[in-house]
């Protein structure tokens, strides 16, 4: 377990964040068969901390505000993720779309400036209740989503990662304790 502190806070012997101003913010998420090498990683806890308040440094408060996803076709992609996740995004132009999940926010940046694209090596990460899961397993694989590995039946992993029509590789899992 990372035994570091930012500015008061620290990581208690269960994984959740302690602050001197608020209670625990969240647990931390680590797969149980990864136990070992998250133990070993320095301030791991702390680069999975999921803290929509807000880390406090001195004065200054970091939090995660977007993930984008570079896409070549705005309108396939803008209409995957409406369909994904159930709800119209929050902005929406040709090159920039922007949906709310949750305190973050997930955006889709048209690539007209000449990069490949070739998916990505981050795989966002979305957590499920059992009985949600498999909604939204059926609803990607309805609009065009791949499977890139099914683990929902092994104890150990209960999760899947799904590839978007743009080839970005996004995971769905039941929650974790």
């Amino acid at each position: 377990m990372c035994r570091h502190s930012v500015n008061g806070a620290r990581v208690d012997r269960s994984g959740v964040w302690i602050t001197p101003n608020m209670h625990a913010i969240c647990r931390m998420l680590k797969p149980q068969s990864l136990h070992e090498v998250w133990s070993t990683l320095p301030c791991a806890n702390f680069l999975r901390l999921l803290d929509s308040a807000g880390i406090h440094f001195g004065e200054h408060a970091m939090k995660l505000r977007t993930v984008y996803l570079k896409v070549s076709d705005m309108e396939k992609s803008a209409t995957f993720w409406e369909r994904l996740l159930g709800h119209e995004p929050l902005k929406r132009s040709e090159k920039w779309t922007e949906f709310m999940i949750g305190a973050n926010r997930l955006g889709l940046l048209l690539n007209d400036f000449g990069d490949e694209i070739k998916g990505s090596n981050a795989v966002p990460v979305f957590e499920f209740e059992e009985n949600s899961l498999h909604e939204f397993v059926r609803r990607a694989t309805e609009n065009g989503a791949s499977i890139v590995m099914d683990g929902l039946k092994i104890e150990s992993m209960k999760s899947i990662v799904l590839s978007t029509p743009d080839g970005h590789e996004f995971e769905l899992c039941m929650c974790h304790n």
